[in-house]
């Protein structure tokens, strides 16, 4: 799982515009990929969360022993690259828009942020906002890159191979546990 925060300027927002930043979900893989580039080499603060599968599997049975979910999960790292990023910048009126997922849990893991004039939206479809968008972006093309240092260091291919098709030694180094298929596999 792979989370990312982008702080903008309005100015900022219009040059991504521009360039084509928009949902992702609407944009080739490869133009993602090109896009990203451009966004990664250019200058605003952002924060990330890589949590690869051996971490993630760790924090998944972590939240889930104390009887949390993979939203909470999904909103600790979300509140966590929202507070990085906020602290990186100094500003008299923010938004934080977020691509809204748990309303209740992420507001929960937000209480703590200072929210003097700060808004802070919740929103379906977040990615019709350039920040979202962006940093959606980053995100995906994180992503990929990670997915490809996996392939080469064990030598697989997670975007062609079904969870029975990886060594069962290493499968909880490359793929999220709790999800079905996966653990069928590993109880095989």
């Amino acid at each position: 799982m792979i989370v990312v925060a982008t702080a903008l300027s309005p100015n900022k927002i219009m040059e991504l515009r521009k360039l084509g930043i928009r949902d992702s979900k609407t944009i080739k893989k490869s133009q993602i990929m090109k896009l990203a580039d451009i966004l990664i080499n250019m200058s605003f603060v952002r924060s990330s969360r890589r949590l690869i599968p051996k971490t993630y599997n760790k924090l998944y049975n972590e939240f889930k022993n104390e009887g949390k979910n993979l939203n909470e999960l999904m909103a600790w790292a979300h509140s966590a690259v929202i507070k990085e990023t906020l602290d990186q910048i100094e500003f008299q009126r923010a938004k934080v828009v977020i691509d809204k997922f748990d309303f209740e849990k992420t507001e929960y893991r937000l209480e703590n942020v200072d929210k003097t004039n700060l808004e802070i939206i919740q929103k379906t479809g977040g990615e019709s906002e350039i920040p979202v968008a962006a940093a959606s972006i980053i995100a995906k093309y994180l992503f990929e890159k990670e997915v490809d240092k996996v392939n080469s260091k064990y030598d697989i291919d997670l975007r062609k191979s079904k969870p029975e098709d990886i060594d069962p030694e290493i499968l909880p180094l490359v793929a999220k546990l709790h999800f079905k298929n996966v653990n069928a596999a590993l109880t095989k």
